[in-house]
């Protein structure tokens, strides 16, 4: 579910990139050894206090995640916010159905309204970032890029910053 929610937020949203670069990003993702190690990345992050998790399903079946980290004391991060919207990610199938709005709204009251929360969106991801506006998130830069990173194969994927202010 993750690799399909994970794979269209880039495809499409992001200029030349395809299904088959991000097929070759994510192969492997659902071996043994990955989903192992994802899982042990998850139990501890979820011993961490300034974690939120949580996960959407239907009829047991995992459908969306979205998962918050409140910044550590010393660590640096780009506009002063208190915490970060680290992934929210929801299959395909379940797109406008209100899983997203479900998970975010729910992750977004865990924070508490006086806290400033940043995340990174994809540059030309406007589904997303339209998404995001109706919380109160606005892009710091609309005119540029704040962060990149690439994909196994090689492509860029351009992001920016939005914040929610208290």
């Amino acid at each position: 579910a993750m690799q399909a929610g994970y794979g269209q937020t880039y495809i499409g949203a992001q200029p030349g990139i395809t299904a088959a670069d991000i097929a070759e990003h994510v192969a492997g993702w659902d071996s043994p050894v990955q989903v192992a190690e994802h899982l042990e990345i998850f139990r501890e992050r979820e011993q961490n206090p300034k974690v939120i998790s949580l996960m959407a399903e239907d009829n047991g079946k995992a459908v969306g995640f979205c998962r918050a980290r409140y910044f550590e004391d010393n660590e640096v991060h780009t506009v002063g916010a208190d915490a970060t919207i680290e992934m929210l990610y929801v299959h395909p199938d379940y797109f406008g159905k209100g899983a997203a709005s479900e998970l975010f709204e729910a992750v977004l009251a865990k924070l508490g309204s006086r806290t400033w929360v940043e995340l990174e969106v994809v540059t030309h991801n406007e589904r997303a970032k339209n998404f995001y506006r109706k919380y109160g998130f606005e892009v710091i830069n609309p005119e540029g890029v704040d962060t990149e990173f690439k994909l196994k194969g090689g492509k860029t994927v351009t992001e920016q910053y939005m914040i929610k202010k208290a």
